[in-house]
């Protein structure tokens, strides 16, 4: 695989895994309807990701425990809680194990939704567009250059 090849991949993996995750959360509330914690309704494998866990599967799970599980600050959990009992959207940055990922947290009357970006994932894209974006102007350049050289040079004396 030549060096540009090399890159279009790397590109398309990266893209791939800068894409946006999505994840649903329903309350649990004690008797005096307060906020406890929340549970894992759906988990988008991207969403997994930016989280830094592994592919485990999180529907069911607590978001407390998961959260203890990733070494993610507990603040997200109050972040959660204080968007749902508002009823207003929030956005959280969290340092997770593979770096830093946008949470855009999304109240609805019965549940949350959170989209999950991964910052660090994004800024791999961003720098793999610009290596490619060399490389094929490189490959112009020389391409442009081999044809230039075969031909006849222009003189006005013809």
């Amino acid at each position: 695989m030549n060096p540009l090849q090399r890159a279009r991949w790397q590109l398309a993996v990266l893209s791939e895994l800068a894409q946006t995750g999505f994840m649903y959360l329903a309350p649990v509330l004690d008797e005096s309807r307060d906020v406890l914690d929340f549970r894992w309704l759906e988990a988008s494998p991207t969403s997994t990701q930016a989280l830094g866990c592994s592919a485990k599967d999180l529907v069911g799970r607590s978001l407390k425990q998961v959260l203890a599980e990733c070494g993610i600050r507990l603040s997200m959990m109050a972040a959660c809680r204080s968007a749902f009992l508002e009823q207003c959207s929030r956005v959280e940055h969290v340092e997770g194990k593979d770096g830093l990922a946008l949470h855009q947290i999304s109240p609805s009357r019965w549940e949350l939704t959170i989209k999950v970006t991964n910052q660090a994932a994004v800024e791999r894209v961003l720098s793999a567009q610009r290596v490619l974006s060399q490389l094929e102007s490189k490959d112009r350049y020389s391409l442009q250059g081999g044809s230039l050289r075969t031909s006849t040079p222009w003189s006005p004396s013809r």
